[in-house]
C-alpha cells in the first residue's frame, strides 16, 4: 500500500472568489486525495484491531497454559482470564494503537466532510458571481442622469466669479 500524508491538507478552507474556475478544478483532486487518505487510515485501523485481537488471544493461551505466571491458581473462570488479558502490557499497547488509528480515521473523515462543505461554498460563490454580487453598484438610468446633471451644475457654479471679485 502506498504511503500518503497522514494529515489533511488545510489549504482548502479559503476560496479565491476571483479564481472560481481554478478552485473548481482543484476540488475533485482535493476530495479524491483526502478520500484516499481516509481509506488508508481505515485500513490501518482495521489492522490495529486485528492485531489487538491476536494479542488478546496469545495472552489468553499463555494464561491457560501457565496460570501461576499471572498470579492465578487455575485458568478459570473465563471472566478472570479476560480481565487479566486486559491488564497485560502487550494488550494495552495494541489497544492504544487501535485508539490512535481510529483517531486518525476521525481526523481525515472531518477533512472529507469539510471538502463537502467547500464544494457547497464554491457553489454558493458561483451563484453570487452569476448574480453580479461583486459588481459595482449602479443606479437606475434616471438616477444616473440626475447625478450627472448635479455634477455638471456643481462644476459650472465653481467656474462663475462672485460679485466681490
Amino acid at each position: 500500500m502506498e504511503e500518503r500524508d497522514k494529515r489533511p491538507n488545510k489549504d482548502f478552507f479559503s476560496l479565491d472568489k476571483y479564481k472560481l474556475d481554478e478552485e473548481w478544478e482543484e476540488q475533485p483532486r482535493l476530495y479524491f486525495q483526502h478520500a484516499l487518505m481516509l481509506a488508508d487510515a481505515r485500513y490501518k485501523w482495521e489492522l490495529a484491531k486485528s492485531n489487538r485481537a491476536v494479542v488478546a488471544a496469545e495472552i489468553d493461551v499463555d494464561i491457560r497454559r501457565d496460570p501461576s505466571k499471572y498470579g492465578m491458581k487455575t485458568a478459570s473462570p473465563k471472566e478472570a482470564v479476560e480481565n487479566i488479558v486486559l491488564l497485560q502490557k502487550q494488550y494495552r499497547e495494541a489497544d492504544s494503537n487501535v485508539i490512535k488509528a481510529k483517531h486518525e480515521v476521525d481526523i481525515i473523515q472531518a477533512a472529507v466532510e469539510a471538502l463537502e462543505h467547500r464544494k457547497k461554498a464554491l457553489e454558493k460563490e458561483v451563484d453570487l458571481f452569476l448574480s453580479n454580487y461583486w459588481s459595482e453598484p449602479r443606479g437606475s438610468k434616471s438616477a444616473r442622469q440626475y447625478g450627472e446633471d448635479l455634477e455638471k451644475k456643481d462644476v459650472r457654479s465653481r467656474g462663475k466669479k462672485t460679485d466681490d471679485s
